[in-house]
Protein backbone atom coordinates (compact mmCIF):
# COMPACT_ATOMS: atom_id res chain seq x y z
CA UNK A 1 0.00 0.00 0.00
CA UNK A 2 2.61 2.46 0.72
CA UNK A 3 4.70 1.65 -2.57
CA UNK A 4 1.50 2.15 -4.11
CA UNK A 5 1.04 5.78 -2.56
CA UNK A 6 4.52 6.17 -2.94
CA UNK A 7 4.24 5.68 -6.74
CA UNK A 8 1.06 8.36 -6.62
CA UNK A 9 2.78 10.67 -5.05
CA UNK A 10 5.94 10.40 -7.63
CA UNK A 11 3.21 10.55 -10.67
CA UNK A 12 1.62 14.08 -9.27
CA UNK A 13 4.35 15.26 -8.72
CA UNK A 14 6.05 14.83 -12.05
CA UNK A 15 2.57 16.06 -13.46
CA UNK A 16 2.62 19.36 -11.97
CA UNK A 17 6.22 19.47 -12.95
CA UNK A 18 4.72 19.02 -16.76
CA UNK A 19 2.67 21.04 -16.03
CA UNK A 20 4.68 24.58 -14.54
CA UNK A 21 7.38 23.76 -17.51
CA UNK A 22 4.79 24.07 -20.07
CA UNK A 23 3.31 27.11 -18.65
CA UNK A 24 7.16 29.00 -18.13
CA UNK A 25 7.58 28.45 -21.89
CA UNK A 26 7.57 31.79 -23.85
CA UNK A 27 5.42 32.13 -26.97
CA UNK A 28 4.98 34.68 -29.37
CA UNK A 29 1.19 36.26 -29.14
CA UNK A 30 -0.73 35.15 -31.58
CA UNK A 31 -3.64 37.49 -33.66
CA UNK A 32 -4.45 41.06 -32.58
CA UNK A 33 -3.04 44.20 -34.31
CA UNK A 34 0.79 44.70 -35.85
CA UNK A 35 3.04 46.34 -33.35
CA UNK A 36 4.25 49.73 -35.08
CA UNK A 37 5.87 51.39 -31.85
CA UNK A 38 9.78 51.74 -31.41
CA UNK A 39 11.28 51.08 -28.55
CA UNK A 40 11.47 53.40 -25.91
CA UNK A 41 14.44 54.68 -23.05
CA UNK A 42 13.40 54.37 -19.70
CA UNK A 43 16.50 55.11 -18.58
CA UNK A 44 20.27 55.63 -18.78
CA UNK A 45 23.46 56.21 -17.34
CA UNK A 46 24.24 58.85 -17.50
CA UNK A 47 21.10 60.77 -18.08
CA UNK A 48 20.68 62.69 -21.48
CA UNK A 49 22.42 65.36 -21.89
CA UNK A 50 24.48 65.16 -18.27
CA UNK A 51 27.65 67.50 -17.42
CA UNK A 52 30.88 66.74 -15.81
CA UNK A 53 30.71 63.19 -17.38
CA UNK A 54 33.63 61.57 -16.20
CA UNK A 55 32.91 57.46 -16.61
CA UNK A 56 34.34 54.84 -18.88
CA UNK A 57 30.92 53.93 -20.27
CA UNK A 58 27.12 54.86 -20.66
CA UNK A 59 23.98 52.34 -20.36
CA UNK A 60 20.56 53.15 -22.38
CA UNK A 61 18.14 51.13 -20.76
CA UNK A 62 14.79 50.08 -23.03
CA UNK A 63 11.38 48.93 -22.28
CA UNK A 64 11.71 46.15 -24.81
CA UNK A 65 13.87 43.94 -25.91
CA UNK A 66 15.89 45.08 -28.92
CA UNK A 67 18.24 44.34 -31.59
CA UNK A 68 20.81 46.27 -33.18
CA UNK A 69 20.89 46.19 -37.16
CA UNK A 70 23.46 47.45 -39.55
CA UNK A 71 24.97 49.15 -36.41
CA UNK A 72 28.84 49.64 -38.05
CA UNK A 73 27.25 51.45 -40.53
CA UNK A 74 24.84 53.20 -38.94
CA UNK A 75 26.53 54.61 -35.52
CA UNK A 76 28.87 57.20 -35.07
CA UNK A 77 30.76 59.34 -32.09
CA UNK A 78 31.32 63.13 -32.57
CA UNK A 79 34.07 64.04 -31.89
CA UNK A 80 35.28 60.14 -32.88
CA UNK A 81 37.32 57.84 -31.26
CA UNK A 82 40.67 56.87 -32.68
CA UNK A 83 39.85 53.12 -32.22
CA UNK A 84 36.13 52.42 -33.19
CA UNK A 85 33.74 51.96 -30.81
CA UNK A 86 31.12 49.31 -31.15
CA UNK A 87 27.41 49.40 -28.90
CA UNK A 88 26.83 46.17 -27.28
CA UNK A 89 23.17 44.54 -25.97
CA UNK A 90 23.49 43.49 -22.07
CA UNK A 91 20.82 42.43 -19.74
CA UNK A 92 18.86 40.17 -22.10
CA UNK A 93 18.36 42.69 -24.91
CA UNK A 94 17.16 45.42 -22.85
CA UNK A 95 19.80 47.25 -22.14
CA UNK A 96 22.49 49.17 -24.56
CA UNK A 97 26.18 49.14 -23.23
CA UNK A 98 28.70 51.83 -24.87
CA UNK A 99 32.37 51.25 -23.73
CA UNK A 100 35.33 53.60 -24.08
CA UNK A 101 38.56 52.80 -24.50
CA UNK A 102 40.13 55.63 -25.20
CA UNK A 103 40.18 59.22 -22.42
CA UNK A 104 37.91 61.50 -23.19
CA UNK A 105 38.25 65.16 -23.92
CA UNK A 106 37.86 67.78 -21.45
CA UNK A 107 35.02 70.15 -21.93
CA UNK A 108 33.72 68.61 -24.50
CA UNK A 109 30.12 67.57 -25.52
CA UNK A 110 29.72 64.22 -27.20
CA UNK A 111 26.78 62.89 -29.42
CA UNK A 112 26.02 59.24 -30.09
CA UNK A 113 24.59 58.99 -33.15
CA UNK A 114 22.85 55.68 -33.69
CA UNK A 115 20.70 56.58 -37.23
CA UNK A 116 17.88 53.97 -37.62
CA UNK A 117 20.26 51.20 -35.72
CA UNK A 118 18.01 50.35 -33.11
CA UNK A 119 14.93 48.39 -33.52
CA UNK A 120 13.02 46.28 -31.36
CA UNK A 121 13.59 42.45 -31.09
CA UNK A 122 10.22 41.11 -32.69
CA UNK A 123 9.03 43.13 -35.21
CA UNK A 124 12.14 45.46 -36.33
CA UNK A 125 10.27 48.55 -35.53
CA UNK A 126 13.80 51.26 -35.64
CA UNK A 127 13.87 53.62 -33.26
CA UNK A 128 14.46 56.17 -35.95
CA UNK A 129 17.64 59.01 -36.05
CA UNK A 130 18.01 58.44 -32.08
CA UNK A 131 20.90 60.03 -30.59
CA UNK A 132 22.42 60.10 -27.13
CA UNK A 133 24.55 64.02 -25.50
CA UNK A 134 26.23 64.29 -22.79
CA UNK A 135 29.51 66.71 -21.41
CA UNK A 136 32.65 66.12 -20.10
CA UNK A 137 32.41 69.56 -19.18
CA UNK A 138 29.36 72.39 -17.30
CA UNK A 139 27.81 72.87 -20.78
CA UNK A 140 26.30 71.24 -23.58
CA UNK A 141 27.46 72.59 -26.71
CA UNK A 142 24.11 73.91 -28.72
CA UNK A 143 24.90 75.58 -32.04
CA UNK A 144 23.93 73.08 -34.82
CA UNK A 145 24.81 72.89 -38.85
CA UNK A 146 22.47 71.89 -41.28
CA UNK A 147 23.34 71.87 -44.98
CA UNK A 148 22.74 69.06 -48.20
CA UNK A 149 25.58 67.19 -50.19
CA UNK A 150 24.69 66.51 -53.54
CA UNK A 151 26.36 65.40 -56.36
CA UNK A 152 28.19 68.28 -58.40
CA UNK A 153 27.66 67.16 -61.69
CA UNK A 154 23.74 65.35 -61.58
CA UNK A 155 22.68 67.29 -58.29
CA UNK A 156 21.70 64.31 -56.96
CA UNK A 157 22.42 63.02 -53.43
CA UNK A 158 24.64 59.68 -52.81
CA UNK A 159 22.09 57.73 -51.28
CA UNK A 160 24.76 55.20 -49.32
CA UNK A 161 25.22 58.59 -47.02
CA UNK A 162 28.25 60.22 -46.72
CA UNK A 163 30.77 61.67 -43.77
CA UNK A 164 30.54 65.24 -43.08
CA UNK A 165 32.99 66.59 -40.79
CA UNK A 166 34.21 69.98 -38.86
CA UNK A 167 38.17 70.49 -38.73
CA UNK A 168 39.81 72.90 -36.45
CA UNK A 169 42.37 72.86 -38.69
CA UNK A 170 43.12 74.30 -41.99
CA UNK A 171 45.10 72.59 -44.84
CA UNK A 172 44.99 70.15 -47.58
CA UNK A 173 46.81 67.21 -45.48
CA UNK A 174 44.35 67.53 -42.40
CA UNK A 175 41.53 65.73 -44.25
CA UNK A 176 43.80 62.86 -45.54
CA UNK A 177 46.01 62.70 -42.15
CA UNK A 178 43.59 63.80 -39.19
CA UNK A 179 40.21 62.81 -37.30
CA UNK A 180 37.52 65.47 -37.58
CA UNK A 181 36.87 67.24 -34.17
CA UNK A 182 33.09 66.40 -34.88
CA UNK A 183 31.14 64.33 -37.71
CA UNK A 184 28.08 63.17 -39.07
CA UNK A 185 26.47 61.49 -41.73
CA UNK A 186 24.09 62.50 -44.79
CA UNK A 187 20.88 60.85 -45.11
CA UNK A 188 19.69 59.57 -48.20
CA UNK A 189 18.19 62.72 -49.91
CA UNK A 190 21.82 64.10 -49.25
CA UNK A 191 20.86 66.51 -45.70
CA UNK A 192 22.82 66.50 -42.61
CA UNK A 193 22.99 68.15 -39.14
CA UNK A 194 26.14 68.93 -37.22
CA UNK A 195 24.49 69.24 -33.73
CA UNK A 196 25.78 70.41 -30.71
CA UNK A 197 29.07 72.89 -31.98
CA UNK A 198 30.82 75.46 -29.90
CA UNK A 199 31.30 78.90 -31.68
CA UNK A 200 34.52 79.10 -33.45
CA UNK A 201 35.61 78.88 -37.69
CA UNK A 202 35.62 75.44 -38.98
CA UNK A 203 36.65 73.72 -42.12
CA UNK A 204 34.38 71.63 -43.77
CA UNK A 205 34.54 68.35 -45.65
CA UNK A 206 32.51 65.89 -46.98
CA UNK A 207 33.69 62.31 -47.77
CA UNK A 208 32.32 58.89 -49.32
CA UNK A 209 35.03 56.55 -46.86
CA UNK A 210 35.91 53.65 -49.03
CA UNK A 211 37.83 51.80 -45.92
CA UNK A 212 35.83 53.53 -42.96
CA UNK A 213 38.49 55.52 -41.54
CA UNK A 214 37.13 58.90 -41.56
CA UNK A 215 40.32 60.09 -43.95
CA UNK A 216 40.44 60.93 -47.73
CA UNK A 217 43.54 58.12 -48.35
CA UNK A 218 42.05 56.22 -50.61
CA UNK A 219 42.09 56.99 -54.41
CA UNK A 220 38.35 57.07 -56.19
CA UNK A 221 36.95 58.81 -52.92
CA UNK A 222 34.14 60.72 -53.19
CA UNK A 223 34.75 64.48 -51.54
CA UNK A 224 32.75 67.81 -51.36
CA UNK A 225 34.33 70.90 -49.64
CA UNK A 226 33.94 74.61 -49.09
CA UNK A 227 36.23 77.58 -50.88
CA UNK A 228 35.67 79.61 -46.95
CA UNK A 229 35.88 79.09 -43.51
CA UNK A 230 32.49 78.14 -41.59
CA UNK A 231 32.20 80.43 -39.06
CA UNK A 232 29.64 79.41 -36.18
CA UNK A 233 27.99 81.95 -33.94
CA UNK A 234 24.82 82.47 -31.96
CA UNK A 235 22.89 82.64 -35.12
CA UNK A 236 23.68 78.90 -35.33
CA UNK A 237 21.49 78.45 -32.17
CA UNK A 238 19.82 75.49 -31.42
CA UNK A 239 17.59 74.18 -28.21
CA UNK A 240 19.22 70.83 -26.69
CA UNK A 241 16.60 67.89 -26.73
CA UNK A 242 15.76 67.39 -23.20
CA UNK A 243 13.80 64.20 -24.21
CA UNK A 244 13.24 62.14 -27.25
CA UNK A 245 10.76 63.26 -29.86
CA UNK A 246 8.03 60.90 -30.03
CA UNK A 247 6.79 59.55 -33.54
CA UNK A 248 3.25 58.30 -33.85
CA UNK A 249 3.62 54.92 -36.21
CA UNK A 250 0.45 53.35 -38.07
CA UNK A 251 0.42 50.63 -40.68
CA UNK A 252 0.68 53.99 -43.69
CA UNK A 253 3.49 54.81 -41.54
CA UNK A 254 7.56 53.93 -42.55
CA UNK A 255 11.19 54.56 -41.42
CA UNK A 256 11.51 56.26 -44.72
CA UNK A 257 8.33 58.34 -45.02
CA UNK A 258 9.70 60.05 -42.39
CA UNK A 259 11.21 63.44 -43.73
CA UNK A 260 13.01 65.13 -40.30
CA UNK A 261 13.87 67.78 -42.86
CA UNK A 262 10.78 68.98 -43.99
CA UNK A 263 10.25 72.74 -44.22
CA UNK A 264 14.14 72.92 -43.04
CA UNK A 265 16.68 75.56 -44.92
CA UNK A 266 19.83 74.53 -45.77
CA UNK A 267 22.63 76.62 -43.88
CA UNK A 268 25.28 75.38 -46.43
CA UNK A 269 25.45 73.14 -49.60
CA UNK A 270 28.23 71.31 -50.70
CA UNK A 271 28.90 69.19 -53.90
CA UNK A 272 30.37 66.11 -54.26
CA UNK A 273 33.03 65.14 -57.06
CA UNK A 274 36.03 62.30 -57.95
CA UNK A 275 39.31 63.84 -58.36
CA UNK A 276 40.84 63.27 -61.50
CA UNK A 277 44.37 61.39 -60.36
CA UNK A 278 46.63 58.62 -61.85
CA UNK A 279 46.71 56.09 -59.54
CA UNK A 280 45.27 53.27 -61.43
CA UNK A 281 46.23 49.89 -59.75
CA UNK A 282 46.17 46.99 -62.03
CA UNK A 283 43.28 44.48 -61.37
CA UNK A 284 42.58 41.82 -63.72
CA UNK A 285 43.38 40.28 -67.12
CA UNK A 286 40.61 38.12 -69.53
CA UNK A 287 42.16 36.10 -72.12
CA UNK A 288 38.97 34.31 -73.34
CA UNK A 289 40.25 34.31 -77.04
CA UNK A 290 43.86 33.24 -78.49
CA UNK A 291 44.23 36.59 -80.05
CA UNK A 292 43.29 38.96 -77.80
CA UNK A 293 42.77 40.36 -74.02
CA UNK A 294 41.61 42.43 -71.79
CA UNK A 295 43.72 44.61 -68.88
CA UNK A 296 41.37 46.00 -66.23
CA UNK A 297 42.32 49.02 -64.00
CA UNK A 298 41.27 50.44 -60.68
CA UNK A 299 41.16 53.95 -62.83
CA UNK A 300 42.22 55.01 -66.39
CA UNK A 301 46.32 55.03 -66.69
CA UNK A 302 46.97 58.28 -68.45
CA UNK A 303 49.44 56.14 -70.49
CA UNK A 304 50.46 52.54 -71.46
CA UNK A 305 53.33 50.33 -72.76
CA UNK A 306 53.42 46.50 -72.97
CA UNK A 307 56.75 44.24 -72.76
CA UNK A 308 56.50 40.38 -73.86
CA UNK A 309 58.67 38.90 -71.99
CA UNK A 310 57.75 35.01 -72.98
CA UNK A 311 57.64 34.07 -75.98
CA UNK A 312 59.78 36.83 -77.74
CA UNK A 313 57.93 38.70 -80.38
CA UNK A 314 58.86 38.25 -84.35
CA UNK A 315 57.55 41.76 -84.76
CA UNK A 316 58.11 44.34 -82.59
CA UNK A 317 54.58 45.88 -83.17
CA UNK A 318 52.81 42.54 -81.57
CA UNK A 319 49.48 44.29 -80.85
CA UNK A 320 46.92 46.83 -81.83
CA UNK A 321 45.60 48.52 -78.91
CA UNK A 322 41.84 49.30 -79.18
CA UNK A 323 41.85 52.30 -77.27
CA UNK A 324 41.95 55.75 -78.06
CA UNK A 325 40.66 57.34 -75.18
CA UNK A 326 41.35 57.15 -71.37
CA UNK A 327 40.02 53.92 -69.91
CA UNK A 328 39.95 51.79 -66.83
CA UNK A 329 39.24 48.77 -69.22
CA UNK A 330 42.08 48.20 -71.91
CA UNK A 331 41.62 45.89 -75.09
CA UNK A 332 44.57 44.78 -76.88
CA UNK A 333 44.72 42.89 -80.22
CA UNK A 334 47.64 40.28 -81.11
CA UNK A 335 49.15 40.53 -84.45
CA UNK A 336 51.92 37.83 -83.98
CA UNK A 337 50.71 34.73 -84.73
CA UNK A 338 53.07 32.98 -82.75
CA UNK A 339 52.54 34.87 -79.54
CA UNK A 340 48.90 34.18 -80.28
CA UNK A 341 49.18 30.43 -80.45
CA UNK A 342 50.88 30.56 -77.36
CA UNK A 343 48.44 29.49 -74.67
CA UNK A 344 50.57 31.23 -71.86
CA UNK A 345 52.33 34.91 -72.01
CA UNK A 346 54.02 36.43 -69.75
CA UNK A 347 53.59 40.23 -70.62
CA UNK A 348 55.21 43.20 -68.13
CA UNK A 349 53.15 46.42 -68.35
CA UNK A 350 54.59 49.98 -67.87
CA UNK A 351 52.34 52.87 -66.75
CA UNK A 352 52.67 55.90 -65.31
CA UNK A 353 51.30 56.53 -61.01
CA UNK A 354 51.51 58.71 -58.34
CA UNK A 355 53.34 57.75 -55.26
CA UNK A 356 51.83 58.42 -51.80
CA UNK A 357 53.36 62.05 -52.21
CA UNK A 358 51.51 62.49 -55.59
CA UNK A 359 55.11 63.19 -57.04
CA UNK A 360 54.56 60.70 -60.55
CA UNK A 361 56.76 57.21 -61.24
CA UNK A 362 56.74 54.61 -63.41
CA UNK A 363 54.91 51.76 -62.31
CA UNK A 364 55.25 48.25 -63.44
CA UNK A 365 53.09 44.80 -63.12
CA UNK A 366 54.07 41.80 -64.82
CA UNK A 367 51.18 39.46 -65.73
CA UNK A 368 50.75 36.01 -66.57
CA UNK A 369 47.98 35.86 -69.00
CA UNK A 370 46.87 32.31 -70.00
CA UNK A 371 44.27 31.03 -72.72
CA UNK A 372 42.07 27.91 -71.56
CA UNK A 373 41.18 26.41 -74.63
CA UNK A 374 38.36 24.00 -75.26
CA UNK A 375 38.46 20.49 -73.83
CA UNK A 376 36.23 19.24 -76.05
CA UNK A 377 37.88 17.60 -79.47
CA UNK A 378 34.83 19.00 -81.58
CA UNK A 379 35.48 22.53 -80.33
CA UNK A 380 38.84 22.52 -80.46
CA UNK A 381 38.45 21.62 -84.04
CA UNK A 382 35.95 24.64 -84.43
CA UNK A 383 39.06 26.26 -83.46
CA UNK A 384 41.26 24.89 -85.66
CA UNK A 385 42.18 28.30 -87.00
CA UNK A 386 43.58 30.80 -84.55
CA UNK A 387 41.29 33.77 -85.42
CA UNK A 388 37.15 33.58 -85.83
CA UNK A 389 35.27 35.08 -88.41
CA UNK A 390 34.98 38.75 -89.30
CA UNK A 391 31.35 39.87 -87.93
CA UNK A 392 29.67 43.60 -88.36
CA UNK A 393 27.06 44.51 -85.67
CA UNK A 394 24.88 47.71 -86.40
CA UNK A 395 23.53 50.16 -83.94
CA UNK A 396 19.96 49.58 -85.08
CA UNK A 397 18.52 46.36 -84.89
CA UNK A 398 16.70 44.77 -87.99
CA UNK A 399 14.21 46.88 -89.43
CA UNK A 400 14.29 49.31 -86.20
CA UNK A 401 13.03 52.56 -86.34
CA UNK A 402 15.48 55.35 -86.07
CA UNK A 403 15.03 58.98 -84.98
CA UNK A 404 15.85 61.98 -87.54
CA UNK A 405 18.35 63.26 -85.19
CA UNK A 406 20.39 59.82 -84.39
CA UNK A 407 23.17 58.62 -86.88
CA UNK A 408 23.91 55.01 -87.91
CA UNK A 409 27.40 53.57 -87.59
CA UNK A 410 28.41 49.85 -87.59
CA UNK A 411 31.41 48.25 -85.23
CA UNK A 412 33.71 45.22 -86.31
CA UNK A 413 34.33 42.19 -83.93
CA UNK A 414 37.89 43.09 -84.36
CA UNK A 415 40.24 45.71 -85.71
CA UNK A 416 39.64 46.35 -89.76
CA UNK A 417 42.88 46.62 -91.81
CA UNK A 418 40.68 47.68 -95.16
CA UNK A 419 37.57 48.35 -96.36
CA UNK A 420 35.52 48.83 -99.81
CA UNK A 421 33.11 50.96 -100.54
CA UNK A 422 32.69 49.51 -103.83
CA UNK A 423 30.74 46.93 -102.01
CA UNK A 424 28.00 48.64 -100.36
CA UNK A 425 25.12 50.27 -100.96
CA UNK A 426 22.67 52.19 -99.38
CA UNK A 427 19.31 52.14 -100.95
CA UNK A 428 15.72 53.84 -100.07
CA UNK A 429 12.59 52.22 -100.69
CA UNK A 430 10.03 53.46 -102.96
CA UNK A 431 6.97 51.89 -103.68
CA UNK A 432 9.00 48.26 -104.90
CA UNK A 433 11.77 50.42 -106.34
CA UNK A 434 15.25 50.16 -104.51
CA UNK A 435 16.37 53.66 -104.88
CA UNK A 436 20.04 53.96 -104.60
CA UNK A 437 20.97 56.76 -101.62
CA UNK A 438 24.87 58.92 -101.60
CA UNK A 439 26.02 58.24 -98.74
CA UNK A 440 29.62 58.32 -97.27
CA UNK A 441 31.50 55.44 -94.99
CA UNK A 442 34.60 56.89 -92.41
CA UNK A 443 36.45 55.57 -89.54
CA UNK A 444 35.56 56.90 -86.22
CA UNK A 445 38.36 59.11 -84.55
CA UNK A 446 37.64 57.55 -81.08
CA UNK A 447 36.43 54.10 -81.66
CA UNK A 448 38.69 52.29 -83.37
CA UNK A 449 36.73 49.50 -84.57
CA UNK A 450 33.36 51.10 -85.67
CA UNK A 451 32.53 53.19 -88.91
CA UNK A 452 30.31 56.00 -89.34
CA UNK A 453 28.02 56.25 -92.15
CA UNK A 454 27.24 59.17 -93.56
CA UNK A 455 23.80 60.53 -94.94
CA UNK A 456 20.67 62.74 -94.32
CA UNK A 457 17.59 60.88 -93.33
CA UNK A 458 14.40 61.66 -94.81
CA UNK A 459 11.73 61.43 -93.13
CA UNK A 460 8.93 58.53 -92.88
CA UNK A 461 11.39 56.41 -95.18
CA UNK A 462 12.60 52.65 -95.40
CA UNK A 463 16.44 52.24 -95.84
CA UNK A 464 18.17 49.16 -96.59
CA UNK A 465 22.09 49.41 -95.75
CA UNK A 466 23.94 46.31 -97.87
CA UNK A 467 27.26 45.22 -97.73
CA UNK A 468 28.79 42.33 -99.69
CA UNK A 469 31.49 39.77 -98.85
CA UNK A 470 34.84 41.26 -98.66
CA UNK A 471 34.02 44.55 -98.15
CA UNK A 472 35.59 44.79 -94.59
CA UNK A 473 39.30 42.62 -94.12
CA UNK A 474 40.32 42.87 -90.71
CA UNK A 475 44.27 42.77 -89.46
CA UNK A 476 44.33 38.69 -89.57
CA UNK A 477 43.05 38.58 -93.01
CA UNK A 478 39.65 37.43 -92.46
CA UNK A 479 36.47 39.21 -94.69
CA UNK A 480 33.07 39.66 -93.57
CA UNK A 481 29.93 37.18 -94.71
CA UNK A 482 27.41 39.42 -97.12
CA UNK A 483 24.84 41.35 -95.33
CA UNK A 484 21.87 43.76 -95.32
CA UNK A 485 20.64 46.01 -92.45
CA UNK A 486 17.30 47.59 -92.58
CA UNK A 487 15.93 50.32 -90.84
CA UNK A 488 13.11 53.35 -91.15
CA UNK A 489 12.46 56.71 -89.99
CA UNK A 490 9.24 58.07 -88.43
CA UNK A 491 7.24 60.40 -89.96
CA UNK A 492 8.46 64.40 -89.31
CA UNK A 493 4.33 64.67 -87.09
CA UNK A 494 5.84 61.96 -84.78
CA UNK A 495 8.32 64.45 -83.28
CA UNK A 496 8.09 67.54 -81.08
CA UNK A 497 9.75 70.74 -80.69
CA UNK A 498 11.64 72.39 -77.89
CA UNK A 499 12.29 75.96 -77.93
CA UNK A 500 14.44 77.18 -74.97
CA UNK A 501 14.72 81.02 -74.54
CA UNK A 502 17.84 80.86 -72.35
CA UNK A 503 18.32 84.08 -69.71
CA UNK A 504 21.26 85.36 -67.44
CA UNK A 505 23.67 83.14 -69.30
CA UNK A 506 27.66 83.66 -67.89
CA UNK A 507 29.99 82.84 -70.09
CA UNK A 508 30.36 79.56 -71.91
CA UNK A 509 27.73 77.14 -70.90
CA UNK A 510 26.68 73.39 -72.16
CA UNK A 511 22.97 73.09 -72.11
CA UNK A 512 22.16 69.72 -72.32
CA UNK A 513 18.51 68.21 -72.64
CA UNK A 514 18.20 64.77 -70.44
CA UNK A 515 15.36 61.87 -70.84
CA UNK A 516 13.76 60.68 -67.82
CA UNK A 517 16.23 58.82 -66.80
CA UNK A 518 18.67 61.63 -66.56
CA UNK A 519 20.56 60.07 -69.88
CA UNK A 520 22.02 62.48 -71.92
CA UNK A 521 19.80 63.19 -75.15
CA UNK A 522 21.19 66.01 -76.61
CA UNK A 523 23.44 69.27 -75.89
CA UNK A 524 24.43 72.88 -77.19
CA UNK A 525 26.95 74.97 -76.70
CA UNK A 526 26.28 78.39 -75.85
CA UNK A 527 27.93 81.81 -74.55
CA UNK A 528 25.42 84.38 -74.67
CA UNK A 529 21.61 84.53 -73.83
CA UNK A 530 19.09 83.71 -76.70
CA UNK A 531 16.73 80.67 -78.38
CA UNK A 532 18.29 77.29 -78.40
CA UNK A 533 16.34 74.84 -80.23
CA UNK A 534 16.15 71.37 -79.70
CA UNK A 535 13.73 69.49 -82.30
CA UNK A 536 13.00 66.04 -83.22
CA UNK A 537 12.07 65.05 -80.12
CA UNK A 538 10.34 62.26 -79.44
CA UNK A 539 6.71 61.95 -77.16
CA UNK A 540 7.76 62.22 -73.31
CA UNK A 541 9.23 64.16 -70.78
CA UNK A 542 12.42 65.89 -70.50
CA UNK A 543 14.62 67.90 -67.98
CA UNK A 544 17.39 70.64 -68.75
CA UNK A 545 20.26 70.81 -67.56
CA UNK A 546 23.26 73.39 -67.67
CA UNK A 547 26.97 72.93 -67.08
CA UNK A 548 28.72 76.36 -66.69
CA UNK A 549 32.16 75.55 -68.82
CA UNK A 550 34.72 78.14 -67.48
CA UNK A 551 37.16 76.64 -69.35
CA UNK A 552 35.65 76.14 -72.31
CA UNK A 553 36.59 72.83 -73.26
CA UNK A 554 33.05 71.69 -74.76
CA UNK A 555 33.03 69.19 -71.21
CA UNK A 556 32.35 69.06 -67.53
CA UNK A 557 35.62 69.24 -65.25
CA UNK A 558 35.99 67.75 -61.97
CA UNK A 559 37.49 69.53 -58.39
CA UNK A 560 40.43 68.89 -57.14
CA UNK A 561 41.08 68.95 -53.43
CA UNK A 562 44.85 69.75 -53.30
CA UNK A 563 44.59 72.93 -55.98
CA UNK A 564 41.44 74.20 -53.57
CA UNK A 565 39.31 73.75 -57.22
CA UNK A 566 35.54 73.11 -57.08
CA UNK A 567 34.06 71.33 -59.86
CA UNK A 568 32.33 73.48 -62.78
CA UNK A 569 29.31 74.25 -61.33
CA UNK A 570 25.76 72.70 -62.90
CA UNK A 571 22.08 73.96 -62.50
CA UNK A 572 19.22 72.01 -63.15
CA UNK A 573 15.58 73.11 -64.82
CA UNK A 574 12.81 73.31 -61.82
CA UNK A 575 10.33 72.08 -64.15
CA UNK A 576 9.70 69.26 -66.71
CA UNK A 577 9.47 69.61 -69.68
CA UNK A 578 6.39 67.60 -72.05
CA UNK A 579 6.35 66.94 -75.35
CA UNK A 580 4.10 65.55 -77.63
CA UNK A 581 3.67 64.87 -81.14
CA UNK A 582 3.38 67.10 -83.83
CA UNK A 583 3.49 70.29 -81.17
CA UNK A 584 6.06 73.25 -80.35
CA UNK A 585 7.10 73.33 -76.56
CA UNK A 586 8.17 77.12 -75.10
CA UNK A 587 10.57 77.25 -72.30
CA UNK A 588 11.87 80.58 -70.58
CA UNK A 589 14.67 79.31 -68.34
CA UNK A 590 15.82 82.27 -66.13
CA UNK A 591 19.57 81.16 -64.63
CA UNK A 592 20.10 81.36 -61.26
CA UNK A 593 16.89 81.12 -59.96
CA UNK A 594 15.35 78.61 -58.53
Amino acid sequence: MQTLLRRSYIYIAGLILLIGASCAIMRTPEGGPKDFTPPKVVSSNPGLNSVHFDKKSVALNFDEFIDLKDVHQNFIISPPFNKRVVPKLRNNSRQLYIEFEEDLLPNTTYTLSFGNAIVDLHEGNPLPNFTFTFSTGNVIDSLSLTGRVVDALTQMPDKESMYVMLYKKFNDTIPRKTLPAFVTKTNAKGWFTIPHVYADSFMIFALKDANMNMKFDQPGEKIAFSDTAVVLNASYYQRPDTAAKPIVYSDSITIDSIDLYKGKKSQIDLFFFTEEHNRPNFLEYLRNQPNQFTLMFELPPDSMSLELLNPKPAIDRWFISDNTLRSDTMNYWITDTTVMNRDSLLVKLNYMALDSMDKPYLKSDTVKMIYKRPVSKAKRSALAKVVPKLSIASSTSRKSEVDLNDHVFFEASMPVQTFDKSRMGLYMKEDTLQLPVAFDISRDSVHLRRFNLGFKLDVNREYSFVYDTMAFKSIYGQYNDSSAIEFKTRNDDYYGKINLMLANTRGPMIVQLLDEKGGLVSQKFVNADGLIVFDYASPGKYGLKVIYDTNNNKKWDTGNWSLRQQPEHTEIYSGEVSVRSNWEVDVRWELGKK
